[in-house]
């Protein structure tokens, strides 16, 4: 349980720091096409596509949490261990 409540505060950290790289990455990366933007063009919004890019993203996210939270129990242990 208590590696769960470790777990879960890092998990959500790591993936909400993960997320305003990747965003300030690609925004930075973003050169708008110029030619597209005609008015005359229909109001139709189109939201692009799906990929496993999301799932892969949520894994690795999550082994860096298992790590985290493996170091902090380990360090933890330590601490136990040195004070005896």
């Amino acid at each position: 349980m208590k590696k769960y409540i470790v777990f879960l505060p890092s998990f959500a950290v790591f993936y909400g720091l993960f997320q305003i790289v990747s965003g300030l990455v690609l925004t930075a990366l973003h050169t708008p096409n110029l030619m597209v933007m005609n008015p005359a063009l229909s109001n139709e919004v189109t939201f692009g596509q799906t990929g496993a890019l999301p799932l892969i993203t949520l894994l690795f996210v999550a082994t860096m949490a298992y790590f985290f939270t493996e170091q902090v129990t380990r360090m933890k242990l330590k601490r136990v261990f040195i004070k005896k």
